[in-house]
């Protein structure tokens, strides 16, 4: 339980700082999903996943701690298709109710039990490695925690509305 309300209080801290890398328009176009996302079982699974994997993304980056510079532009094109994967999802989120969006809400609260301490630790060390060495490479790694606002539209538009404006949503 204290994992998950660290988690949570780390997100939130996260939201609220830093400049946004720019996420260039063709970076959003995500390819066709195979499933229903309009299910919000489905959507929030596929939520889920895509989160896991931007974390695990980011420690496989990180893996045996290369120089920033040797991982900083790849960081910011997985961070530019991560954040055009939760835009898509944000397409179907918003034409949900509700109780649909709780369902979509509360998979991914569940998801940061399902993942475990060991990713989020490692992903933290990660983090913590590079952001005094390259500030901006921190802050790339960081918003990777936080890419979840943006399949949450009205989220999005609270944490960081010029972002929302660039992105037309």
């Amino acid at each position: 339980m204290k994992s998950a309300i660290l988690m949570l209080v780390l997100m939130l801290l996260f939201a609220c700082g830093g400049e946004k890398a720019e996420t260039p328009r063709s970076a959003l176009a995500a390819p066709a999903p195979e499933a229903d996302l309009s299910d919000p079982d489905v959507l929030g699974e596929r939520i889920v996943q895509s989160y896991g994997s931007a974390l695990r993304d980011v420690v496989a980056l990180g893996a045996g701690l290369p120089p920033a510079e040797d991982i900083k532009a790849q960081a910011e094109e997985t961070l530019h298709r991560c954040i055009g994967e939760f835009v898509e999802y944000g397409r179907y989120y918003r034409e949900m109710d509700e109780s649909q969006r709780s369902t979509v809400d509360n998979r991914l609260m569940r998801s940061y039990y399902d993942f475990g301490q060991d990713l989020f630790d490692r992903y933290s060390a990660v983090v913590s490695h590079y952001r005094p060495l390259d500030p901006e490479l921190g802050e790339i790694l960081a918003a990777f925690n936080i890419v979840t606002q943006y399949y949450n539209y009205e989220l999005l538009r609270r944490q960081a509305p010029d972002e929302a404006d660039r992105l037309g949503v």
